[in-house]
């Protein structure tokens, strides 16, 4: 992250074919740079929206009053401007849920997935140790069953919903990658005409080819080669691997903070950057289908659990049938 000038945003917009957008501020007393490569816009904006956090408590600390920042972050090779995520609103984390704004007092309620919602606030909210006994009280809430014989069979079923929630998110966000104008012109006139319910298997015919050399884009090559190791089933199973673990991490976080007193372990920032979204993408998930046949939360975790089961142990699997679609 770098901390630049009124001129040198110019420039860097300048150079950048930007300064001209209608969208760009008239007045410009400063800026953001963030130096790096990030695998979708979404990341991305998460980044910038952590940077934002970290300059305006520097500042308060330091000088008592909060920068004011523009609402849109630019990228480079974007042609417009995506608005800035808002740390304290979960609307972007989940998108299938109509969240409420956060309140003090709220009456009590015996649905699961609003009592989770609100954890998942109160996590957002307060951040550090509390937010990682937060996030976990949301797994237990949504996914937890009184017959568990220990505490992470709530995080096992949390983490295979959030596998497939992934793998969903993966096939959806390259495809729109691919149909826009970074993507592969070719292919994308011929996906567009399709029905959609013929466009994604258009796109899975498209990924098993493995000819990305008409994408404009690096950046979306990189994410179409990443989405097509999806096809795989060890990448799958290696993914439902990885997220199991995060999720375990949270839970050893939770553990050190509420048994040990221990607020301030080392791997506490990077364990609630990687577990939020998965916990968030579980809970949405659930949110998604619990108005179609299937409402209890454990009956439909078992669904899923059953459902990725059969994927990994079928050598001709689809991956749009692990998807849902």
């Amino acid at each position: 992250m770098l901390e630049i000038s009124r001129s040198e945003v110019q420039a860097w917009l300048d150079s950048n074919e930007l300064s001209t957008h209608a969208l760009v501020p008239r007045t410009i007393h400063g800026g953001i740079i963030l130096r790096g490569v990030a695998r979708d816009l979404d990341g991305a904006l998460e980044s910038a929206s952590d940077a934002v956090h970290r300059v305006s408590h520097a500042a308060l600390l330091k000088t008592g009053a909060v920068p004011r920042f523009h609402r849109l972050v630019w990228f480079q090779g974007v042609s417009n401007p995506k608005p800035l995520p808002d740390r304290t609103k979960l609307d972007h984390l989940l998108p299938d849920y109509d969240v409420p704004e956060p309140a003090l007092d709220r009456p009590t309620s015996d649905d699961r997935l609003e009592v989770a919602v609100e954890s998942i606030q109160a996590a957002i909210l307060a951040g550090g140790a509390a937010a990682a006994g937060m996030l976990w009280a949301t797994v237990e809430c949504l996914f937890g069953s009184a017959g568990d014989e220990n505490k992470l069979a709530s995080g096992e079923r949390a983490a295979d919903v959030a596998t497939i929630a992934w793998v969903r998110y993966d096939l959806n966000h390259t495809l729109g990658a691919l149909l826009r104008n970074q993507g592969d012109p070719g292919w994308s006139a011929a996906a567009q005409v399709l029905p959609r319910q013929e466009r994604l298997p258009f796109f899975v015919k498209y990924l098993q080819a493995g000819d990305f050399s008409n994408v404009r884009s690096a950046r979306v090559v990189s994410q179409a080669r990443h989405c097509a190791r999806m096809l795989d089933l060890r990448e799958v199973g290696s993914l439902r691997t990885e997220v199991l673990t995060t999720l375990k991490g949270l839970y050893r976080q939770r553990n050190l903070i509420l048994h040990g007193g221990i607020t301030n372990a080392p791997l506490l920032p990077g364990i609630l950057r990687s577990a939020t979204p998965l916990v968030t993408a579980a809970v949405n998930r659930y949110a998604a289908t619990r108005n179609g046949a299937v409402r209890d939360p454990l009956a439909f975790s078992f669904g899923e659990t059953l459902r990725l089961e059969e994927h990994l142990a079928q050598p001709s699997a689809d991956l749009l049938d692990l998807a849902g679609y």
